[in-house]
């Protein structure tokens, strides 16, 4: 598992930022179907962590295009059905595009992607070494 920073030197983080979080976080999920081709319970904390993540983008700090600029109750009983139905698409409209995005640049890295799983599988965990040997191959989306 990669850790983020440290959430307590930033309190302010652009959407952009939770989104590539989120990507990040659900790579691990598309390189198990993809690579390694069995899923496990690895990524349970990954996928726990991107929808809280994107559960705050849409109700919290009012990022999502249906709710625009709208910061909901945190008392979730009060939410009429449309509101819950219109959050409920939001995050999964976010998460596949965020699944789809990683795949993608995981896909386009599939030598370093294998690499990677081998040594996360070997190791259960990447050194910040070893990552960051990696990310100097990582090719561009660009």
């Amino acid at each position: 598992m990669v850790s983020p920073e440290d959430e307590s030197e930033s309190s302010l983080r652009e959407a952009e930022e939770l989104l590539a979080e989120v990507v990040v976080l659900l790579a691990g999920r598309a390189a198990e179907r993809e690579i390694v081709t069995h899923v496990t319970t690895g990524a349970s904390d990954d996928l726990r962590r991107a929808n809280k993540i994107l559960f705050d983008y849409v109700t919290v700090y009012g990022f999502a295009e249906t709710l625009k600029n709208r910061a909901l109750y945190a008392d979730e009983t009060r939410w009429s059905e449309d509101t819950v139905r219109k959050v409920d698409e939001a995050i999964e409209k976010l998460l596949r595009e965020c699944y789809a995005h990683g795949k993608e640049i995981m896909t386009k890295n599939v030598a370093l992607t294998r690499r990677l799983v081998a040594d996360l599988l070997e190791e259960e965990e990447l050194s910040g070494r070893l990552l960051q040997e990696g990310l100097r191959d990582v090719a561009s989306l660009a």
